[in-house]
């Protein structure tokens, strides 16, 4: 009996030392794993702290850096974090601001990222808008009018596990997706016209002239243009959600369904217009009519365009630009007198 006694006071003495060794070495390693760890999609939206967290967010409020949270400011920003209730998307109605260069960390794992970021204000114009991100410069003092966002995207290797933020301006929200393979180029749907109607917060839409129809059709789900009658129209689709920066690309899908008269299909860039696509009524063939999937690539100084004809065929051309930092894209059809055209749009991608 004093032996069957001895051995569960030893049991019991072993199970204790082991908890005590547990509860040590996670205390010890708890902030490694806090500043290592990290999820493969980790999002952070900029906002006041008592503001609606949108779903599948983090809040910062512009509080000074926290090692439980493992993120935040080098100086306090709270009374800087706004919302403006003018915005349905709540990404976009809230932000942090600051006059002046201010830096956020993130402590993160070691490794490669896709990081997008948005900056924007719903209500006021930004005069400069400034963000660094590891030492790559995504906006370099641009200007922002007032209810206009801009998306930069940035490939980043994290090497000290952290990653490092500079701006000045405004921003709206931090995306960070980890990579574990070597980063191919890939394109993400824009606009498919999924909901029926055209997305005011993604489309500016101008109808320079008149044109009998320009919606999207909420039967086929595409962006719809027709002119029954010879006469002149032109319409034109500003995005607003996304600004082009050097190596993306736009790609989307052009129905030439039918149509007579010169009609001209065209890119604009900066105010900048090329007619990529044209029909008129001495050539259109047979084979010309169909589905043709248009890219332009941007890169410094030039769009490169390729478009895939219905036939099987590419062709390619060349839209020559102003070296900038970002780039504001449009599309748009016009046709000119005594022509009439059917056109739709669909499946707008932006491309990394």
């Amino acid at each position: 009996m004093k032996k069957s006694n001895e051995r569960i006071i030893n049991i019991t003495l072993v199970l204790v030392v082991l908890m005590i060794l547990f509860l040590g070495i996670t205390k010890i390693t708890g902030e490694v794993s806090r500043k290592t760890v990290t999820p493969l999609n980790l999002k952070i939206n900029f906002q006041p702290g008592d503001s609606e967290v949108p779903i599948g967010y983090l809040k910062d409020d512009g509080s000074i850096y926290d090692l439980e949270k493992g993120y935040g400011w080098d100086n306090d920003l709270s009374e800087n974090a706004k919302e403006r209730n003018f915005q349905y998307d709540k990404r976009l109605d809230t932000l942090v601001y600051s006059e002046d260069f201010s830096n956020f960390r993130l402590d993160l794992q070691n490794g490669w990222y896709r990081v997008v970021a948005s900056v924007g204000d719903p209500m006021l114009a930004v005069g400069e808008q400034y963000l660094i991100i590891e030492d790559e410069t995504i906006f370099g003092g641009v200007k922002i009018e007032a209810n206009k966002f801009l998306s930069g995207n940035k490939l980043i290797q994290i090497k000290d596990n952290k990653l490092d933020l500079k701006m000045k301006g405004t921003l709206n929200y931090l995306e960070v997706k980890r990579i574990f393979k070597t980063p191919i180029p890939r394109c993400q749907l824009y606009d498919g016209f999924s909901y029926g109607y055209l997305d005011s917060l993604k489309w500016k839409e101008t109808s320079e002239e008149n044109l009998d129809e320009h919606d999207v059709d909420s039967y086929e789900f595409k962006y719809h243009i027709k002119q029954n009658n010879p006469k002149k129209g032109e319409v034109k689709l500003e995005m607003l959600q996304h600004n082009f920066v050097n190596g993306e690309s736009v790609q989307f899908d052009l129905f030439y369904n039918d149509g007579y008269g010169n009609i001209c299909n065209y890119i604009e860039v900066d105010e900048i217009k090329k007619c990529i696509l044209s029909f008129n009524e001495k050539n259109v063939k047979l084979d010309e009519y169909g589905k043709y999937r248009l890219t332009a690539k941007f890169l410094e100084s030039e769009v490169k365009i390729s478009i895939k004809k219905p036939n099987g065929e590419t062709e390619m051309q060349t839209m020559p630009l102003e070296d900038n930092e970002i780039y504001v894209l449009s599309l748009g059809t016009r046709v000119e007198d005594k022509g009439i055209l059917h056109i739709d749009y669909d499946n707008v991608r932006v491309c990394r």
